[in-house]
Formats: structure tokens, sequence, C-alpha cells
């Protein structure tokens, strides 16, 4: 990977939680800006998939805080009643 430009060696440490079994393994930060493929096939993701169904899912999100706080307050009016 680091042959590849796909990871700086500045970015593999030795893991936090290192027990012997372990002693090999190493924790890779692997970061978009350095493999456009990846980046790219995100971004399509985004456009297409994601941001259609989260403009989509605004009103929902909208109804349940709503419902949310109308159902807070009537636990709250039986509360003190």
């Amino acid at each position: 990977m680091i042959a590849d430009g796909v990871v700086k060696e500045s970015d593999i440490h030795d893991p936090i939680h290192l027990d012997e079994s372990e002693v090999l393994k190493k924790d890779v930060i692997l970061r978009l800006e350095n493999d456009p493929e990846t980046k790219a096939k995100i971004v399509l993701y985004q456009k297409d998939s994601w941001y259609p169904w989260a403009e989509e899912e605004k009103p929902r999100r909208k109804t349940i805080s709503i419902y949310d706080a109308l159902f807070s307050l009537q636990q709250t009016m039986e509360v003190q009643s």
C-alpha cells in the first residue's frame, strides 16, 4: 500500500491495545485523497443515492420530532395530573 501511494508511512501505527498474538498487526489510516478511485465511488454514491434519500427522509424526521415533542408533553401532563 505504501508502494502504491495509497498509504503514507506516517499513517501506519502500532495498535493501541497490542498483545503477543498481534505483534505483526498495525493500525493504518486510509485517506480518500490518496485513493481517487474510492473517493470517486463515494462521491457518486452520495450524489445518486444518499442525497436523494436524505431529502426524502427530511419530512419523516420532522414528523418524528413533532410526535416526540407531543408525546413528551402528554407524558408531562399525565404526571402532573
